[in-house]
C-alpha cells in the first residue's frame, strides 16, 4: 500500500490515470456526471495506441453478440462481462454518433468509423475533453496513489499531489511500449490491494 496521505481531498474530482480511449471515455464521463475530471497522461500526447489501432483505420468493436465475443477471447474472455452488459458495442456506437464520428460494419462484423480513420475517432474525444473543460496532464504519470486507511484519495505524479475523491485506472496493458502500454497501472492497483 501507498504511504503518502493527503488529507483534505476535493470529494467531487476524479483524477483519470492513463490518456487512451478509455481515459479519455472516463474523464469525460465524469464530466458530464457534475465531477471535475483531471486526466493524466505520462506520454506527451492522448490517445498514441488509439492512432493506431486496426492499422490506423480504428477497429472499434464488432457486431457479435457478446456471448460469442467473450468465447472467442478464451477462457479468461468472461472477465468482459459487465463491462459488456454495461456498454456494448450498441451504446459505444451511439456515444461516437453523438460525438459526430458515424460508425458502419464493411464487413458485417468489424466496426470501424466511415472515415476508416483513427484521427476521426481521436479528435471526436479530444474535442469532447475541450468542450467540457476537462484539465489534461500531458507528460505527467501517476506514480503513486494517495491513500489514507483504505481509502484512495488521489494520486502523486511529477507535477505534484492531486487529491481527488476518486482515482479512474485507465492505463491499459504492458503491450506497445513505445505507444504508452506498461506495468504502471498494475502497480497502481497493487496499492489498492488489488492483485
Amino acid at each position: 500500500m501507498a504511504t503518502k496521505v493527503v488529507s483534505g481531498g476535493t470529494a467531487g474530482r476524479v483524477v483519470v490515470v492513463g490518456g487512451g480511449p478509455a481515459g479519455m471515455m472516463a474523464a469525460i464521463a465524469a464530466t458530464r456526471a457534475g465531477r471535475q475530471a483531471i486526466l493524466c497522461e505520462g506520454q506527451t500526447r492522448l490517445g498514441l495506441k488509439l492512432l493506431a489501432s486496426g492499422g490506423g483505420r480504428c477497429n472499434l468493436t464488432n457486431t457479435l453478440p457478446a456471448e460469442e465475443f467473450m468465447a472467442r477471447c478464451g477462457r479468461h474472455g468472461r472477465f468482459m462481462a459487465p463491462a459488456l452488459a454495461h456498454f456494448g458495442a450498441g451504446p459505444l456506437r451511439e456515444f461516437l454518433a453523438e460525438l459526430g464520428v458515424e460508425t458502419h460494419a464493411p464487413d458485417a462484423r468489424r466496426v470501424f468509423p466511415v472515415s476508416h480513420q483513427a484521427t476521426t475517432v481521436h479528435a471526436a474525444l479530444a474535442g469532447e475533453l475541450a468542450r467540457l473543460g476537462v484539465e489534461i496532464r500531458l507528460g505527467e504519470p501517476a506514480g503513486e496513489l494517495l491513500v489514507e486507511g483504505k481509502t484512495v484519495r488521489g494520486v502523486a505524479t511529477a507535477g505534484g499531489p492531486i487529491p481527488a475523491g476518486a482515482v479512474v485506472l485507465a492505463t491499459g496493458g504492458r503491450g506497445y511500449p513505445s505507444l504508452g502500454g506498461g506495468r504502471t497501472g498494475y502497480g497502481l492497483a497493487r496499492q489498492a490491494g488489488h492483485r
